[in-house]
């Protein structure tokens, strides 16, 4: 808050600098939400145990977007009738 006798000049300022400090933050944050990896729609991820846990949803396909640092994944309860050999390609382990 200003002091009672401030100018419209510093509050000018003021307002200037605080619009470029939010603007500076947004893109921090959009950066950061960007650069996390993305659990697939409908499955639970974990990303302290690096599990994602896709059981019983229905699939009939292991989800493309499975993050490359999984270490477990859970298609239990699900309708995989066939696993090709590039469903696990984007994995590291």
């Amino acid at each position: 808050m200003l002091a009672p006798g401030s100018s419209p000049g510093q509050r000018g300022r003021l307002a200037l600098q605080w619009r470029q400090v939010s603007w500076i933050t947004c893109w921090i944050a959009l950066y950061a939400v960007e650069a996390l990896p993305t659990c697939p729609f409908s499955c639970k991820c974990d990303s302290r145990s690096l599990e994602v846990d896709c059981s019983g949803l229905g699939l009939t396909t292991v989800p493309p977007d499975v993050p490359a640092a999984t270490r477990t994944l859970l298609l239990l309860n699900n309708k995989l009738s066939a696993l090709p050999s590039w469903a696990f390609a984007n994995l590291s382990s």
